[in-house]
C-alpha cells in the first residue's frame, strides 16, 4: 500500500511554489514480504506540471537495481516492456502518467525494511490557462498529483486495492497593478529638452514576477 507522498520545493525551499520551481516528490510504498507480481507505481501528473527526472529509489540512482531486502523484476519480464531486466523501469511514453514498472517484486524477510520510496521531479509549467496572474484577492491554483499502486494476485491483474495517494500544491503568481506615471522635469520643457519620465507599479500578487516588459 502507499503509506505517504510529500512535495517539497526544490528550488525555493520553504517559499511557496511558483512557475518555473522545480517540486520534489517522494512517495513511499509498504510491500509485504513475499513475492509482489508486476508491481507498477504511476503518477497521474495534473495539467502544468510536468515530469523532469527520478531522482532515487530507495535512496539509489540510475540504474534502480534491487538492493536488500528487495528484488526487483526477478523474473526478468522488463526487457519485453522497454526496460532491462533485473532493474526498475521508468515509463515515460505518457509524461502526464509516469510510471515504475518493478516487475515481480520479491521482499525478504526484514520487519523493518518493507518500505521503497521514489523521489522524483516535476517542473511547473508556464501556462496561463493552467495557473492564471493572482486575483485582487490573493487566490491562488491549487494542482494534485495522484498516485497509484497496481499488481497482479489471484484476483486478476492491475488490483489497486485502493492503494492511491495524492498531495496538492498551490501555485503563487504575481499580479501587476497601480501603474503610475509621472514626469520627473517639471511641466514646462523648451524645445530638444529631454523629458524625463518616471513608471511605477506594484505587484499585489502572491508570487514574484520575471522579465517584466513595460
Amino acid at each position: 500500500a502507499i503509506s505517504g507522498k510529500v512535495a517539497t520545493n526544490l528550488s525555493n525551499p520553504g517559499q511557496p511554489f511558483s512557475i518555473g520551481d522545480l517540486v520534489q516528490y517522494a512517495i513511499t510504498i509498504n510491500l509485504q514480504e513475499g513475492i509482489v507480481n508486476d508491481l507498477v507505481i504511476s503518477d497521474l501528473l495534473p495539467d502544468g506540471i510536468a515530469y523532469q527526472d527520478t531522482l532515487s529509489i530507495n535512496g539509489q540512482t540510475a540504474p534502480y537495481t534491487g538492493q536488500a531486502p528487495f528484488s526487483y523484476d526477478i523474473n526478468g519480464e522488463l526487457a519485453g516492456q522497454g526496460g532491462v531486466n533485473g532493474q526498475v523501469f521508468v515509463d515515460v511514453t505518457d509524461p502526464q502518467n509516469v510510471s515504475w514498472r518493478f516487475g515481480d517484486v520479491q521482499d525478504l524477510e526484514d520487519p523493518a525494511a518493507d518500505g521503497i520510496t521514489i523521489v522524483y521531479l516535476a517542473r511547473i509549467e508556464n501556462d496561463a490557462t493552467v495557473f492564471p496572474e493572482s486575483t485582487l484577492s490573493f487566490s491562488a491554483p491549487v494542482t494534485t498529483s495522484t498516485n497509484t499502486l497496481n499488481y497482479n494476485d489471484a484476483n486478476g491483474p492491475g488490483v489497486t486495492n485502493g492503494s492511491t495517494a495524492s498531495t496538492s500544491i498551490v501555485v503563487a503568481q504575481p499580479r501587476l497593478d497601480n501603474f503610475r506615471k509621472s514626469v520627473l522635469t517639471g511641466n514646462t520643457v523648451s524645445a530638444d529638452e529631454a523629458v524625463q519620465f518616471e513608471i511605477r507599479f506594484d505587484n499585489v500578487g502572491l508570487g514574484p514576477a520575471y522579465n517584466v516588459r513595460v
